[in-house]
């Protein structure tokens, strides 16, 4: 057991230092977030401005000649519509853009569901209006109006939540599957290439000491680059702070659930290294291994995607039991600060559990004549 930490130990100091040593790789891995995210984000905030412009320049709404006539004689305009310049309905106004949203005598709203600016004055019209009508006493026969309660409150603001629960689990899942890419790629089809694998091999007979060093050096070089990503966002929403429509003082998160995130963080970046590690060493070069990182780099993408779309609050059992999905899953829950203590040992379980057995089948790969073929 002795030899076989010394030689992990070994592996993974001579290969962090060949990985430090190409400065290039560093700077990829590492500043190149950091100056992407604020560079893309003050792109999209001079794009969100000129939307902002086009939305201040759109403010008719078409009404329908009888309710304009109920209206104006009275001045009674909605509140809500205050702030339109109200006209009457004409033919394909709402279509060719000359109007946000039309009133329809028959109380329907209609609106290009192609244009955010009149699918959100819609909504916010459809909103205000049925406000003003339930404020006036509308019921159902002798039932009181609903009054919506919250299930499960939080500190912070319900839409700050929603958003970083949004963006936290997709933009983590993306930045540990981009991350460790170069180190894996290198540690494996790259020295494969180089032929100088052979020789790491003959120096010792720990195969799964020299798969644990490799794993390990690319899970740092991993957690530095999703480190580099978390710099980069935080930088972006510093310059342009309602980019994300979060502020940070409304999702006040304490130090439990920090160190947890961390930890979370932590176990996907480990889980993700090894996978892609393996996948790289089992490739003859790293143009096969490229081939074979695409729909694995796909899949991390669909789970982020898919976690994005799912209410966690109704999530099939099936999304918890998982590898990888469940991590993210995880995320979400920690975010909207649901109750990880029937979930969280189990979801650490099964994906340590999973790194392990990879590491095995990397070993044994290690072990086998056909790694040694293939390079």
């Amino acid at each position: 057991m002795g030899s076989f930490i010394r030689v992990a130990t070994l592996v993974t100091l001579k290969e962090l230092t060949e990985l430090f040593r190409d400065l290039r790789s560093m700077v990829i891995t590492v500043l190149v977030p950091i100056v992407l995210f604020p560079g893309l984000f003050l792109l999209l905030n001079t794009n969100m401005e000129q939307q902002r412009a086009i939305g201040r320049n759109n403010q008719t709404v078409a009404v329908a000649p009888e309710l304009l006539r109920q209206w104006t004689p009275n001045e009674k305009i909605p509140d809500v519509l205050s702030r339109y310049t109200l006209v009457p309905s004409r033919r394909e106004a709402v279509a060719s853009g000359a109007v946000v949203a039309e009133l329809t005598a028959d109380n329907r709203i209609r609106y290009n569901d192609r244009s955010e600016i009149s699918t959100t004055a819609a909504a916010a019209i459809a909103s205000g209006l049925n406000a003003a009508r339930d404020t006036r006493g509308a019921t159902d026969g002798d039932r009181p109006l609903l009054v919506l309660e919250p299930i499960v409150p939080t500190e912070g603001t319900p839409g700050t939540l929603l958003a970083l629960a949004a963006v936290v689990p997709l933009f983590l899942m993306l930045a540990a599957s981009v991350s460790p890419l170069p180190a894996a790629l290198d540690l494996g089809a790259g020295e494969k290439q180089r032929q100088s694998l052979e020789f790491l091999l003959a120096a010792t007979p720990q195969r799964g000491g020299i798969f644990l060093g490799k794993a390990v050096a690319v899970a740092v070089t991993g957690l530095l680059g999703v480190l580099g990503f978390v710099a980069g966002i935080v930088i972006a929403h510093t310059l342009v702070p309602e980019l994300l429509s979060i502020d940070a003082s409304d999702a006040r998160f304490g130090a439990d659930l920090l160190l947890m995130g961390a930890a979370i963080a932590l176990l996907l970046v480990m889980t993700i290294s090894v996978l892609e590690l393996v996948l790289s060493i089992a490739a003859r070069t790293p143009r096969e291994a490229q081939g074979y990182f695409l729909p694995f780099l796909l899949m991390i993408s669909g789970i982020g995607y898919t976690v994005l779309l799912t209410d966690i609050w109704y999530a099939p059992g099936w999304m918890l039991h998982t590898p990888l999905l469940n991590i993210a899953v995880l995320l979400k829950m920690l975010v909207l600060e649901a109750d990880l203590s029937s979930v969280v040992w189990w979801v650490f379980a099964e994906n340590l559990s999973i790194i392990m057995l990879v590491s095995v089948l990397g070993g044994a790969i290690l072990r086998s004549e056909w790694v040694l073929q293939r390079s």
